[in-house]
């Protein structure tokens, strides 16, 4: 099923399945705590968090890049209106 699933949501965005992976995970706090311990922060040393950055899941993130040495920057938003 999950294979059937992944091949449409691939053949829809036009992703070829040869150049890309899609992962699904149980929620969005294990998705980000994937990435983060995925990423190469040791030859990009820079996390810039610019949605919800005060979630728990980007918390996680987060803390696993300053673990791998790299800087955290959290961008604000301002309501212009």
């Amino acid at each position: 099923v999950e294979h059937v699933i992944k091949s449409k949501i691939m053949d829809y965005w036009n992703i070829p399945e040869n150049e890309y992976v899609l992962v699904f995970t149980v929620s969005r706090g294990f998705a980000f705590k994937l990435l983060a311990e995925s990423y190469p922060f040791h030859s990009n040393k820079t996390l810039l968090t610019m949605f919800d950055h005060e979630s728990q899941s980007v918390s996680w993130m987060a803390e696993c890049a300053k673990e791998k040495g790299a800087k955290v920057y959290r961008a604000w938003f301002m309501d212009i209106y």
